[in-house]
């Protein structure tokens, strides 16, 4: 029988909130209609595996499963590989009376070495406007170095994710003038010009700070290794224990 893994505690990763200048219809319209998504390219495919829909409770449940392929810094690539691939399951749910979309986000790939959780939710506020919030959690395997690794990775970590989460808004807000402009009856070409405009201002915030950036870019080299040595060391502590309780059992 397999030995349950023990995880640390859940401790906060990151959490953002944006007022969305858009209707609620159009914000939840456009994030079924995200992927695929040129800007966002670690997001191979989107799976829909599940959908329930109450009429009378007004309720819609969406599963669905991401492939994520993401390049690995070179000096991790002998721990992790060139290339990591991971499934991510997304867990949806509309509320139409309340006007509120409940998102609910984890890795399956990996989860006895490291898990994080995130929840996203599209309130409405006010005719025209919805508020976005978003926050994440993270756990790891426990191990010899948790203690002494992990917090700091935890906090490279949570600013690599925080850098993807800015590009995730940018994508959701470029979708949502597109579905408003078709809504309102605008051509298709019409709409993804707007699109591509919102999506550039963007990037032009983004590249603004670009000294950050960089700065992120290190971090994630730095953070990659310490993520891979603690979570090897964690991998490899355990069983070489297990090795030399079952050698003085043996003796």
């Amino acid at each position: 029988m397999a030995e349950r893994v023990q995880m640390t505690e859940a401790a906060p990763l990151y959490s953002n909130q944006h007022l969305l200048d858009y209707d609620w219809g159009v914000v939840t319209a456009a994030f079924l209609q995200k992927f695929p998504d040129p800007s966002l390219p670690y997001v191979k495919s989107v799976e829909t595996v599940n959908r329930h829909v109450c009429p009378d409770a007004k309720t819609m449940d969406l599963r669905r499963l991401f492939y994520c392929s993401y390049k690995i810094p070179k000096v991790a690539e002998v721990l992790l590989g060139k290339k990591s691939t991971v499934v991510c399951v997304e867990e949806a749910h509309w509320d139409l009376k309340r006007r509120c979309l409940t998102v609910h986000g984890r890795n399956e790939t990996g989860q006895n070495l490291l898990r994080i959780d995130e929840v996203c939710c599209y309130t409405e506020v006010a005719p025209g406007q919805t508020l976005y919030t978003q926050s994440a959690t993270v756990a790891y395997r426990r191990g010899a170095l948790s203690g002494l690794l992990m917090p700091l990775a935890s906090e490279i970590l949570g600013g690599v994710c925080q850098r993807n989460a800015h590009k995730g808004l940018a994508s959701m807000l470029a979708s949502s003038e597109r579905e408003r402009m078709i809504q309102a009856g605008g051509s298709a070409g019409a709409a993804d010009a707007a699109a591509a405009a919102v999506l550039a201002a963007s990037r032009a915030s983004e590249a603004a700070s670009s000294g950050w950036e960089r700065q992120v870019a290190w971090l994630t080299v730095v953070g990659v290794g310490c993520v891979g040595l603690g979570l090897a060391w964690n991998l490899l502590v355990p069983q070489a224990s297990t090795r030399n309780s079952a050698y003085r059992e043996s003796s």
